[in-house]
């Protein structure tokens, strides 16, 4: 069981890995979008919608792999995305972007770091979901 839980966390953070990859491209392409027709509204926007990306997809991901999670609102999603955005920032650079930074690009620190790096961010991304996490026991009766 407790190996099991691992590979879920190294899963979570490897899709979510992904993911980000491909966000990374239609969210630039996106963004320089909506700074050109509103320069600082659309900055806001962007983020906004970025931030609403985050939490929507790693609501999904959490539900395929670790438990079931309440249906998305607006607000939640943002909020979701929101916290896990600062605590993948937070903890993504201080054990996957320094490291790398002080090995002066080692192959070998990348390497490892990029395995740590996505069980790390399946780690803060099931916290995370937690917030949101459906309770147990409770059925709709309507």
């Amino acid at each position: 069981m407790f190996w099991k839980t691992q590979a879920k966390y190294f899963v979570h953070g490897f899709l979510w890995w992904l993911v980000n990859i491909v966000g990374l491209f239609v969210f630039s392409l996106v963004l320089v979008f909506l700074i050109s027709i509103g320069y600082i509204i659309g900055l806001i926007i962007g983020f906004a919608i970025m931030l609403l990306f985050i939490g929507f997809v790693n609501s999904l991901l959490s539900q395929f792999l670790w438990f079931p999670m309440k249906d998305p609102t607006f607000l939640g999603a943002l909020g979701h995305g929101l916290l896990l955005g600062i605590a993948l920032l937070i903890v993504g650079g201080l054990t996957v972007v320094l490291p790398v930074y002080i090995s002066g690009n080692n192959i070998y620190v990348i390497l490892g770091t990029f395995t740590w790096g996505c069980y790390i961010d399946g780690y803060m991304a099931k916290r995370v979901a937690e917030v949101w996490r459906e309770p147990v026991g409770t059925e709709s009766f309507e």
